[in-house]
């Protein structure tokens, strides 16, 4: 199995995640780098990646919000968040970018018929827990 470490940039942020000979050990993340790595976090625990998501305070809902809009061919809210919850959450751009699209969903929601009033209140308490998240890794 390939070893798999973490890359730091000169100020000693993390950069991604690699199998090279001189990338740090998984251990070595902060807690503020869990938060903004979930998948790294998750590789260092050894919690399996589909749970992981699944148990996430922001991944899993997101998920079920996704799908759903999907199966409902809601297009207008999957157009704003699909471009960063696809590519997942590795950094604080990619946790920024999720913030501002819930949060251009939450601010179109009048012009949105087609979203239930549950998945507003979902998308609003994301919004809550991402700026959580952007805010520990704007600290780090």
């Amino acid at each position: 199995m390939a070893r798999v470490g973490i890359a730091r940039d000169g100020q000693g942020r993390v950069t991604g995640f690699f199998g090279y000979d001189d990338d740090e050990g998984l251990a070595t993340l902060t807690d503020a780098e869990r938060e903004l790595w979930p998948n790294l976090a998750w590789l260092a625990d050894g919690v399996d990646p589909i749970a992981g998501r699944a148990n996430h305070p922001v991944i899993g809902p997101l998920d079920t919000l996704v799908e759903g809009w999907c199966e409902r061919r809601e297009l207008t809210p999957l157009s704003y968040v699909l471009p960063s919850h696809l590519a997942g959450p590795s950094g604080l751009a990619s946790w920024t970018q999720l913030l501002e699209a819930l949060e251009r969903i939450r601010n179109t929601a009048r012009a949105l018929p087609e979203l239930a009033e549950q998945d507003l209140e979902v998308v609003v308490r994301l919004i809550q827990e991402t700026a959580r998240i952007v805010r520990l890794g704007q600290e780090d």
